[in-house]
């Protein structure tokens, strides 16, 4: 919790302060929804969690680099082979070198600023699942989509009720589509 104070003025003469007090949220923590309970207008904040996917973190190129010397795949190409095949063993090889690297399902949502009406989850960033070797499903998919992302494999976060998986494309056109469970 912090206290604002704003102070509005017209043409340099001062008309008023007031004082709020506001919730500042961490970055971690993800807002998907606000259950308005006067009205029937409800928020849907959902397509945060693609705030997280971050294609461009260093962190992304070890990970390929650790799929490649693994020796599943001889390169990334994303889409330029145009079989699914190809691209299946792609998300495999990124897959297999995160379970290599101990990566392990933990449920950590709670974010600090609980509130009846606002639902939101502590999302990690992708250099902390890798440091805590630790991931919950909306992480993992975070996590899996940056990489994909990277190697111009077209990734989508799936959400259901109380849970976040991974989809991604098999083709440019995202004519067809699989996925993949993190947890």
């Amino acid at each position: 919790p912090a206290t604002i104070e704003f102070e509005l003025s017209v043409d340099g003469k001062p008309l008023g302060t007031r004082v709020q007090r506001v919730r500042v949220r961490s970055v971690n923590d993800a807002l998907y929804y606000i259950d308005e309970e006067d009205d029937d207008q409800d928020l849907d904040f959902n397509w945060l969690f693609a705030a997280y996917v971050n294609e461009d973190h260093p962190a992304v190129d070890g990970i390929l680099k650790d799929a490649l010397d693994s020796g599943v795949v001889d390169s990334f190409g994303g889409y330029q082979d145009e079989d699914p095949d190809v691209v299946l063993k792609q998300v495999y090889a990124i897959w297999h070198v995160l379970q290599q690297r101990g990566i392990r399902y933990s449920s950590i949502t709670r974010t600090a600023n609980e509130h009846a009406n606002v639902m939101s989850q502590h999302v990690r960033f992708v250099d902390e699942s890798l440091a805590m070797t630790q991931a919950n499903c909306v992480d993992g998919s975070v996590l899996l989509a940056s990489v994909l992302r990277k190697i111009d494999i077209a990734p989508v976060l799936v959400l259901v009720p109380g849970h976040m998986f991974l989809g991604f494309a098999l083709d440019e056109e995202g004519e067809e589509m699989a996925y993949l469970e993190t947890t």
